[in-house]
């Protein structure tokens, strides 16, 4: 990655690596701690990461688009909240 390249443009790459989309991605070691997605941390460009020269090892965390899980259970009524649920801790 090019120090003028934005961390959108890193993830958009690991995106077409490995199927999982951006919005889906948790680079961990990247920076310290997580990557946490927002529109504020994607515009942020390479050069201002403070990262060092060469290779820089990190953890992507994510599941590809073609193994996500896909409710295919039809649309039904709210029967969650139309029950009640009594609690007795005696």
């Amino acid at each position: 990655m090019g120090a003028d390249e934005r961390v959108y443009d890193f993830r958009t790459t690991i995106s077409n690596l490995t199927d999982v989309p951006p919005e889906r991605q948790k680079v961990v070691g990247l920076l310290r701690g997580s990557l946490k997605l927002s529109n504020e941390v994607d515009t942020i460009r390479f050069g201002n990461l403070s990262l060092k020269e060469g290779v820089v090892k990190f953890t992507m965390i994510g599941t590809p688009e073609d193994q996500s899980f896909r409710d295919t259970l039809p649309e039904t009524e709210n029967i969650v909240s139309s029950s009640s649920l009594e609690v007795s801790m005696g």
